[in-house]
C-alpha cells in the first residue's frame, strides 16, 4: 500500500490472494538498522517482531519477550584473499585456521546463534566429508613464527555480531603472531558490487569476515570454481583448484544421487585441504516475538515472511 524509504512498508490485505483473504488485514514493515534500537522497540511494545544477534538474545528473554530461533543456510566464513603473496602459502592459511576458536566465538560472541560447521553445506554427509584443522593456538603459533604478519580484516560493521566477533577474531590472531586491523564497512559498501567499489567484490581486503546463502543443493562451484570471480560468481578470494573444478563438473555432469555424493565428498575435501575460506558455522536466526504475535515461523532459507497471510495478532487478555 505504501513505502516510505528509509522508513517502513506497508501492506494491506488482499481480497484478490489465491489462499483467501490473510488474516491479519495490515503489516507494516518499519526498517530499523540498529540492532539496540529493534530490541528498545521490541521492548516497548512498538515491534511485534524484531531481529536479534548475539547477547540481545538473553535481553530480549530477560524482558519477557519470547525468542524464536531457526537455522538457516546462510554461511558465514573467514575469506582468504589469495592474491595476497602471504596468503598464497596454505600452511599460512591453515595455520591461521588453527589460531581461531570457532566454538567458543559461536558459544561466546554469536551466543549460540551460529552452528559450527566445517564446510557450510546442510547435508549431513558432506558437512561431515572434510575437516578443517581444530583449534590449536600453541601450533599456530609454531608455524606462523617469524613471518610478521600485518592483516587487514574487512567487516560490514552492522552485519549481525560481525563487530564482536572481529574483535574475537583479531585477539586470537594476535595470540600467535598475526597483527589483524579491523575495518568496518556498511553493508552497501562491503557487499557492493565491484563496479562501485564494492569491498568484497573488488578483492580489497586481506581477510574479510563475510556471509553467503548457498543454495539448498550441493554445487559450490559458483562459489569456489576457478571462473567464479565476481561479478560472475562469489569467489571473491580468487582461489583456484583444478581438482575441486573437475569434482564440482563431476557432479553436475548427472543425476545419480550416489556419484553427485561421491563427487561433492572429492570437492568438500578440496576445500578442507586447502582452505580458501575458514567456515564459522551456519547462522541461526533468532527474533523478539510479542506474546501476542501468532503463527510467525522463520525457515531454513530466511524466508520470514513466507507465510505471512498466516500471521494474526492474538486477543490480549484484560
Amino acid at each position: 500500500a505504501r513505502w516510505v524509504r528509509g522508513e517502513r512498508l506497508e501492506f494491506e490485505r488482499s481480497p484478490a490472494y489465491w489462499r483467501g483473504p490473510a488474516r491479519t488485514p495490515r503489516i507494516v514493515v518499519h526498517v530499523v538498522p540498529n540492532a539496540q534500537t529493534r530490541l528498545v522497540l521490541a521492548r516497548t511494545g512498538d515491534l511485534d517482531l524484531a531481529y536479534l544477534s548475539g547477547l540481545q538474545t538473553d535481553e530480549a528473554a530477560r524482558a519477557g519477550l519470547r525468542v524464536a530461533r531457526t537455522t538457516t543456510n546462510i554461511f558465514d566464513y573467514v575469506q582468504f584473499n589469495l592474491r595476497r603473496p602471504a596468503l598464497r602459502d596454505v600452511r599460512v592459511r591453515r595455520a591461521i585456521a588453527r589460531a581461531i576458536d570457532r566454538a567458543r566465538i559461536a558459544r561466546d560472541v554469536y551466543r549460540g546463534l551460529e552452528a559450527p560447521s566445517d564446510s557450510g553445506q546442510l547435508q549431513p554427509a558432506l558437512e561431515r566429508a572434510g575437516r578443517l584443522p581444530g583449534f590449536d593456538a600453541r601450533a599456530a603459533a609454531g608455524e606462523l613464527r617469524g613471518r610478521g604478519l600485518a592483516l587487514d580484516l574487512a567487516i560490514a560493521g552492522q552485519w549481525r555480531s560481525s563487530a564482536a566477533a572481529a574483535v574475537a577474531l583479531a585477539a586470537e590472531l594476535g595470540a600467535v603472531g598475526v597483527r589483524a586491523n579491523v575495518h568496518a564497512y556498511g553493508t552497501n559498501a562491503f557487499w557492493g558490487p565491484a563496479s562501485a567499489g564494492g569491498i568484497v567484490e573488488s578483492g580489497a581486503f586481506d581477510l574479510a569476515l563475510t556471509s553467503w546463502s548457498p543454495s539448498l543443493d550441493a554445487d559450490r562451484s559458483y562459489l569456489f570454481g576457478c571462473a567464479a570471480l565476481p561479478p560472475g560468481g562469489g569467489n571473491a578470494g580468487a582461489f583456484c583448484d583444478p581438482a575441486f573444478d573437475r569434482a564440482e563438473a563431476a557432479a553436475a555432469a548427472t543425476y545419480d544421487d550416489a556419484r553427485r555424493t561421491r563427487a561433492y565428498v572429492r570437492a568438500q575435501l578440496a576445500l578442507a585441504r586447502d582452505v580458501p575460506v575458514v567456515p564459522l558455522g551456519l547462522e541461526r536466526s533468532a527474533y523478539a516475538v510479542s506474546r501476542r504475535f501468532g503463527n510467525f515461523a522463520p525457515n531454513v532459507l530466511g524466508r520470514d515472511y513466507w507465510n505471512a497471510w498466516e500471521w494474526v495478532i492474538l486477543p490480549t487478555r484484560p
